[in-house]
């Protein structure tokens, strides 16, 4: 394909008032499973968030959607954990922050993980086998590069499984999907929930629990868990303020979705903001459609120089767009951690997969030149 032609095609489908429209189509049809994920994305989110700051003491301010300190979001208040400052900070009573890697791109990081493992088109759909464990791995190699604590790493895909298991698997007031978690059991018993182990990403281990908040025996990461409570204490229960906030995040990210005008002439509000911005997509979304697609195409001439199968032009063609896009803002922001790595980091990434060097390296000076 020609990149003119991408272009056109990209404008016919999307970045016209007829592409819009054609889209809107789709979207108003699909109304019902997108609020499904919403409702999940948003508590997925809100709770792997809570997590990450309790345990693994992220700064919460950093966070994009939810900065919160969760820390005084229950009834009974935790205790603080400060960022380590120098000549004034205790060791073992403060944390440090990797000198190039901050909360902001690990909790990016975390979450592109989640839309890795477990999301598709339904909130029960997870992802398992080698080749998303190696993704995995190839993520831990590359942070660990980059002096995060291999054990930090490790919590991290422990707490993303953990997060996964409590949301699929059970159901906790103010962390529930209507009409998708699981019925509470009798109060006079425990919650089961399954967890994934993220060592394989296919065992799983059962958990008990009447808290979406606790640290579990056996699952727990010394280290990287606050004490749980007692099962039945009826004082570590979230505050409804937080369980309020989630409900005003669902409802505000379904209205962004969902119809709106007079009845009987309703349009879905994203047609609305989509229309405003048909000449930015016109140009820069063009633009950016005709860079790729040249990426594409100069690619192609690479591989046909160094006769490379077809089974194999697209996972070159991969890699050349995944370095196109280290250094793109991306509008899904998650995306944005993948700024922390360097070509490098790529080439070793796609070596693992099976690909040639020599021919990587070549394709890092046709992308620097478009």
């Amino acid at each position: 394909m020609q990149p003119l032609q991408r272009k056109l095609k990209y404008l016919a489908t999307l970045a016209s008032p007829e592409g819009v429209d054609l889209a809107m189509r789709k979207m108003a049809y699909r109304l019902p499973v997108i609020n499904l994920n919403i409702t999940y994305a948003v508590l997925f989110r809100l709770l792997l968030d809570l997590y990450l700051h309790l345990n693994l003491h992220f700064d919460f301010s950093m966070f994009e959607w939810h900065p919160i300190d969760f820390t005084t979001e229950f009834t009974i208040e935790l205790p603080k954990v400060e960022k380590a400052k120098y000549g004034e900070s205790k060791y073992d009573f403060s944390i440090y922050d990797p000198e190039n890697v901050n909360s902001l791109s690990l909790e990016r990081m975390v979450w592109d993980l989640r839309k890795k493992s477990t999301s598709k088109d339904h909130p029960s759909y997870r992802q398992t086998g080698e080749a998303l464990k190696k993704h995995f791995e190839i993520i831990k190699d590359a942070l660990v590069k980059k002096e995060v604590r291999e054990e930090y790493i490790d919590a991290m895909m422990e707490h993303l499984m953990l997060v996964e298991g409590l949301l699929v698997g059970g159901a906790f007031v103010g962390f529930s999907i209507v009409g998708f978690s699981k019925v509470m059991p009798k109060p006079s018993s425990l919650t089961s929930v399954t967890v994934r182990d993220p060592q394989d990403l296919k065992t799983e281990r059962k958990i008990h629990t009447d808290f979406a908040y606790g640290s579990y025996v056996g699952y727990a990461r010394v280290g990287y868990a606050r004490v749980g409570r007692r099962p039945g204490d009826e004082r570590f229960r979230f505050k409804r303020e937080l369980q309020d906030y989630a409900l005003k995040a669902i409802e505000e990210f379904r209205k962004r979705e969902g119809p709106v005008g007079p009845p009987g002439l309703e349009i879905l509000h994203r047609r609305l903001f989509m229309l405003q911005r048909t000449d930015r997509y016109h140009y820069y979304g063009g633009y950016h459609q005709i860079k790729l697609q040249r990426i594409n195409n100069a690619v192609k001439q690479v591989l046909d120089r160094y006769g490379v199968v077809a089974q194999m032009r697209m996972t070159y063609i991969s890699f050349a767009k995944e370095l196109a896009y280290l250094y793109h803002d991306s509008h899904r922001r998650y995306k944005r951690w993948k700024k922390i790595l360097t070509e490098d980091d790529l080439i070793e990434k796609y070596k693992r997969m099976g690909l040639d060097e020599d021919i990587l390296r070549e394709i890092v000076k046709v992308v620097r030149t478009i």
